[in-house]
């Protein structure tokens, strides 16, 4: 937007270089569709991974050529606030917006700045983008969230060194299913430049005690991970909530549009949010530039946003849940759908696509539709999904 030669405000509750609770791992298309080069923030590139089931069986896949990368979110982030920097936008950190209030055709947003003191701005168009407990959609009555639809996840950051990261883990995101250490979720463990992010994520309605308690069961006691973490030192914790189960009712409004967490652009499947977000935002970038051109800031102007996320991401946002529901709600499903992988090539690179993010999930299905109907049928027929 600020390229377009808009006067664009960022506000950022942080200070730079802030860190967020994140795994890191992203699909190599959000740079190749948005034309991002990632080798200034790149920690590792990734060409495969492991999935581990709840009874320990493993299914590997490598693609022999980068898929995707792993990041720190501080370097990230950082990287992507200086490209709206460079492009002209104004930059406010250290400081949250508090409330919005609505005049015509115009709004104004109320914030407060690292010395406590409320100011104010007033704009035409606000892109609320504020995480999970967006301050701003509340303000507007767009806030939908229940207990329910959110996921908890709590992860320890982890020096390890480089030749022990090669030889136990390589390029590959590893994921472990379990309902002892996640349960409606997975664990995992993403290498980086010298270390690693381990975590666990699940459903916060599933959780029957600290979320840290799970994961000092997965990092200590796991059969598999214990081994590989044992020379790893943790140096951060943290934690945070995602939404995890659908995007709320409606991401627009008069002058105001929402974006990423706020607006629950997350895979229910995979709970991947950066590749979402980044495509939702530039739909709304797109959006609010044609609504200035017109100087049309109403909720009637602004549904095209939702119309255009929905055409972009929708499939994956909707029937992710389906998926998740009939693929990963118990554990002898996962079992059964990792130990046919195993020896089945066809199923085994459906379900890698879908993890790394190689296309959407209408496409990925649609490619790979005999061996997903056969593998259903056949887990019907075993009661799998009875």
């Amino acid at each position: 937007m600020a390229k377009a030669g808009l006067k664009v405000l960022v506000i950022e509750k942080e200070r730079l270089g802030r860190n967020k609770p994140c795994a890191g791992a992203i699909t190599l298309r959000a740079f190749e569709e948005l034309d991002i080069d990632y080798t200034d923030f790149v920690e590792r590139e990734i060409s495969g991974i492991r999935l581990y089931s709840p009874d320990n069986s493993v299914m590997e896949y490598d693609y022999g050529r980068t898929v995707g990368i792993t990041v720190y979110r501080e370097r990230f982030d950082s990287y992507l606030l200086q490209l709206a920097i460079n492009a002209g936008s104004d930059v406010l950190t250290n400081t949250s917006a508090r409330d919005i209030i609505k005049s015509g055709n115009s709004c104004e947003i109320a914030f407060e700045t690292d010395n406590k003191v409320i100011q104010s701005r007033s704009g035409k168009i606000i892109i609320a983008s504020d995480g999970v407990f967006s301050r701003i959609s509340k303000k507007s009555g767009l806030y939908s969230y229940t207990k329910s639809q959110l996921g908890i996840c709590a992860q320890y950051e982890m020096e390890m060194k480089d030749k022990d990261i090669n030889e136990l883990i390589g390029n590959n995101l590893e994921i472990y299913f379990g309902s002892s250490i996640a349960p409606d979720g997975y664990g995992w463990i993403f290498p980086k430049k010298h270390g690693v992010t381990v975590g666990v994520g699940f459903s916060l309605s599933e959780r029957k005690r600290k979320i840290t308690d799970y994961l000092d069961m997965f990092v200590y006691e796991h059969p598999i991970a214990s081994n590989k973490l044992k020379s790893a030192r943790i140096y951060r914790k943290t934690g945070g909530l995602v939404p995890m189960k659908g995007v709320i009712g409606q991401t627009y409004d008069d002058n105001i549009l929402v974006v990423g967490d706020a607006a629950g652009q997350v895979s229910p499947l995979t709970a991947e949010g950066i590749y979402y977000s980044m495509i939702c935002a530039k739909a709304a970038a797109q959006v609010g530039m044609e609504a200035v051109l017109k100087n049309n800031f109403s909720a009637k102007n602004l549904k095209k946003y939702e119309k255009e996320w929905k055409k972009n991401t929708g499939g994956d946002l909707k029937r992710g849940i389906l998926l998740k529901n009939l693929l990963l709600s118990e554990d002898r499903r996962i079992n059964y759908l990792v130990n046919e992988a195993r020896s089945n090539k066809d199923l085994r690179i459906m379900i890698a696509d879908i993890i790394v993010g190689m296309g959407s999930l209408d496409e990925i299905i649609k490619k790979n539709y005999s061996t997903a109907l056969f593998y259903y049928f056949k887990g019907l027929v075993k009661g799998i999904y009875l």
